[in-house]
């Protein structure tokens, strides 16, 4: 179990505790000078003194080891410590020659303000409290002298009228801190407030115009509808950016750290945003030497989100040249990595006062050449924070006209489990061979280039050789990933090369690039030949890159191909046809989804408040597949309309999925914890609700066919028919490995309690004590796609009374809780499959 972090104690008792060490080590190195030597050596006191102060520095090393073991906030150990400190005072001036000890009445004061300053006015009130009772224990003439007794009564009041006025500072000052932190949360729960009402209409805007796409449009219109859509992402970005810098502003920002593979998280990241650079004709590159660790332990989430922040806004503010990301690392001693990234652009650059204000909240930089002040100025104010919540720096590096290079630096540990990362990083070295005819030098120029990136080639000279190693590859089913064809090879006429492949169909769906000098004009002649690029000599190793890994990862060259809602909910393998109920009381939301679901051949049937929700659920003879809820309607919400759904008796529960405008973590963890099946955020992604909905019914299609019970199917003697994997991959999906850990933990703690409570109401024969309990178990097994518990449980809800004396509901009671302990194993096992693909 790991040791809770300091940070949880919000009185910073370590600090406090670390000067009371360095004070006392001063205070002994005075103690033990003149004049109080001579005193001690004529009154035999030295072993005495000795002695407390071993008892002195030995207690400051246990409230030490106290506070690193047990770091939550602790009166009574604050209480403790003033004590020692006072009480060490108290006894050197007591112990002192006369007038030598007056010089320790400073420590008085420095543990009242200490203690008031750190824990607030009622701990200064107690340090005063238990301070007067130590200068009083002083004032004895027997051993200051009866000539000095007047003048420490006066400096006793005059502490006291200090220590008064002290206390009225502190508690001003700390009352001006909460009306500022007050002050902070108010406005940051405006601002999460407010991202997530705009949510809303914006739904409508973005749903409206994917729905208009999908109808027959001109050039234009198709063209206004893209720039619609740009927008609308554009300002969905921005909402949630403010809803991060809320997130961060009131401390609800968490870390999830896991093992991850540096160079496979940057190919995700820097992949994602390759088009937006290569539509404005900008190159991106991004490398990572050999010699820099790979397999790592951090928070990728948010890793990724300072790499889209920096890199993203490099690209907006760069017109010509392109964006380069390095990646090295720092020495470092022990097991600690430092890892240094660097985006390094050829933009408008920035100015010294610009880059002072840089990471300011809601600061845009201004440039006089290009008038351009984009933006919120969140984007950069979110990577600082992110970067120092991860424990590390960030800065700029900037010359106006020139470009800026923005780095940060970040402390990671070496991964935890690199065993687990080994086969993500084997997959990313396999990648598709590509075909290279050419020339000789060219050929062994694209080949050590492409070497570089772990991308195999196959190299020749032979257009003849060529059509015979495409014909080999297409009979092995393993088509090239891609096919380089030099325009002045030498035995074959290009366009004739193009035709006879073409013929025998051995280009298909593989990109073929064609290489030729800058004279070349692209046009539609080479694009009918089955040509898809070109590629200019001298090889620039930059857009070769770029264009290989378009060619490597399809997925990501979105541009401007349109695939239709209908045709992608096909791809996905989606079952059509099926009804679907959506609870939504917003009329523009309503149209929004209906149409999308109706673009994907399903039918739909709307409600607009959780009364008439529940009165068609009621209706057995409405045939439902799927039920969408808004979790935000008016009287009762979408979790109420499902837990009151969860309690009607249904012969096959179906998927829920639930919209809400609140993209918060803890709201997603309640909607799972009710018992949806999957969570979505508005405005609503089309193609990401066709693809849950795909995900939740292709399983349910399958199996709606066998009989509540029945585990004599083939699939039962698999290990994952305990579990539906794809209900635990939305989890993940929602929130990685580590959310879903969470999860399954509280899954297993309340599953044990409750099958404590069914064993206790079966041996009290407790009818509706059993029931509950059985229901609540049932509810946790739908959550978490436990097929098989969810059918133990329904059989054992299907018991009557009278059955609490008989013999069935022992052996199911029984079959129960051995099913509760297999699916816990399964679920583990799919949790640390989940990962080791991370």
């Amino acid at each position: 179990m790991r040791r809770p972090s300091l940070g949880l104690n919000p009185g910073n008792e370590l600090e406090q505790a670390s000067v009371r060490l360095l004070m006392g080590l001063a205070l002994y190195a005075y103690v033990y000078t003149y004049p109080y030597t001579s005193w001690f050596n004529q009154h035999d006191s030295l072993q005495s003194l000795n002695q407390t102060a071993l008892v002195f520095f030995s207690a400051i090393l246990l409230l030490l080891a106290s506070i690193w073991v047990w770091p939550q906030k602790s009166p009574l150990r604050r209480v403790i410590g003033m004590c020692m400190d006072v009480g060490m005072a108290t006894y050197l001036i007591q112990a002192s020659a006369g007038i030598a000890g007056l010089p320790l009445l400073g420590i008085y004061p420095w543990v009242i303000i200490g203690n008031g300053f750190r824990f607030g006015t009622r701990y200064a009130v107690a340090a005063t409290f238990i301070s007067m009772i130590g200068i009083a224990s002083v004032l004895d003439p027997r051993h200051l002298g009866s000539g000095n007794s007047h003048a420490l009564v006066a400096t006793l009041i005059i502490f006291g009228v200090l220590f008064l006025y002290m206390s009225k500072l502190i508690s001003r000052l700390n009352g001006a801190i909460e009306e500022a932190r007050k002050a902070s949360l108010i406005k940051s729960q405006f601002l999460a407030k407010m991202s997530h009402e705009l949510r809303t209409p914006l739904n409508g805007v973005m749903g409206m115009s994917e729905l208009l796409r999908e109808t027959p449009l001109s050039a234009e219109q198709t063209e206004i509808t893209g720039l619609i859509q740009n927008s609308s992402r554009t300002l969905l970005e921005l909402i949630e950016n403010i809803l991060d810098i809320s997130k961060i502003e009131a401390g609800k920002l968490q870390l999830h750290p896991v093992d991850f593979s540096l160079r496979s998280l940057l190919d995700q990241s820097c992949s994602s945003l390759l088009v937006l650079a290569q539509k404005k004709g900008l190159y991106l590159v991004w490398d990572s030497p050999e010699s820099t660790p790979d397999l790592l332990h951090g928070d990728t989430r948010r890793l990724r989100q300072v790499l889209y922040n920096l890199i993203g806004n490099a690209i907006k503010f760069t017109e010509q040249g392109g964006i380069e990301i390095k990646v090295r690392s720092l020495p470092v001693t022990h097991r600690e990595i430092r890892l240094r990234f660097e985006v390094i652009d050829t933009g408008c650059g920035l100015s010294e006062a610009a880059q002072e204000h840089l990471f300011e909240a809601f600061t845009q930089v201004h440039n006089a050449t290009q008038n351009n002040a984009e933006g919120t100025g969140l984007g950069t104010t979110i990577a600082k924070e992110l970067v120092e919540k991860m424990g590390g720096q960030i800065g700029v590096e900037s010359v106006p006209d020139k470009g800026s290079r923005f780095w940060f630096e970040l402390p990671l540990q070496p991964a935890e489990k690199p065993e687990t990362l080994q086969e993500t990083v084997v997959n990313r070295a396999k990648q598709t061979p590509v075909l290279i005819l050419a020339n000789p030098a060219l050929g062994q120029a694209l080949g050590n280039a492409l070497k570089t990136w772990n991308i195999p080639s196959t190299q020749t000279d032979s257009s003849h050789r060529a059509l015979e190693l495409l014909r080999s590859a297409g009979n092995r089913g393993k088509s090239f990933g891609q096919v380089f064809v030099d325009q002045q090879m030498m035995d074959m006429a290009v366009d004739h090369f193009a035709r006879l492949a073409r013929d025998e169909q051995l280009i298909g769906h593989t990109p073929w690039v064609l290489v030729s000098d800058a004279s070349l004009r692209f046009d539609r002649y080479f694009q009918d030949m089955g040509f898809s690029a070109v590629l200019t000599t001298p090889i620039d190793k930059k857009m070769l890159f770029n264009l290989v890994h378009t060619v490597q990862n399809p997925r990501e060259n979105t541009g401007n191909n349109i695939v239709s809602l209908h045709d992608h909910y096909q791809q996905s393998q989606g079952k059509k046809g099926l009804s679907i109920l959506v609870a939504e009381d917003n009329i523009i939301n309503q149209k929004v989804v209906q149409g999308i679901l109706r673009q994907a051949g399903h039918h739909v049937r709307v409600s607009s408040d959780s009364e008439e929700t529940l009165d068609i659920l009621a209706e057995s003879s409405f045939p439902l597949d799927l039920l969408i809820l808004d979790r935000n309607m008016p009287g009762k919400g979408g979790l109420d309309v499902l837990k009151a759904y969860q309690m009607m008796e249904t012969a096959h529960p179906v998927p829920v999925i639930m919209l809400t405008a609140d993209a918060t973590p803890e709201s997603m963890q309640a909607c799972l914890e009710a018992g949806a099946s999957a969570y979505l955020t508005k405005p609503v992604d089309a193609r990401m609700l066709l693809d849950q909905i795909a995900r939740l019914c292709q399983p349910r299609a399958a199996s709606a066919k066998a009989p509540v019970g029945s585990t004599a199917s083939a699939a039962a003697t698999r290990s994952g028919a305990l579990i539906d994997e794809s209900a635990l991959q939305g989890i993940v999906d929602l929130g990685g490995p580590e959310f879903l850990a969470e999860i399954l933990r509280d899954f297993a703690q309340d599953g044990e309690q409750l099958l404590r409570v069914i064993q206790t109401a079966l041996q009290q024969e407790d009818y509706p004590g059993y029931q509950d309990a059985i229901h609540a178990l049932k509810g946790s097994s739908m959550q978490m796609g436990a097929h098989t518990l969810l059918e133990n449980c329904l059989q054992a809800e299907a018991l009557k009374p009278h059955a609490m004396s008989g013999a069935e509901i022992l052996n199911i009671t029984a079959a129960l809780q051995q099913t509760f302990h297999k699916t816990c194993r399964a679920l583990t096992a799919y949790l640390d499959g989940q990962r080791q693909t991370r």
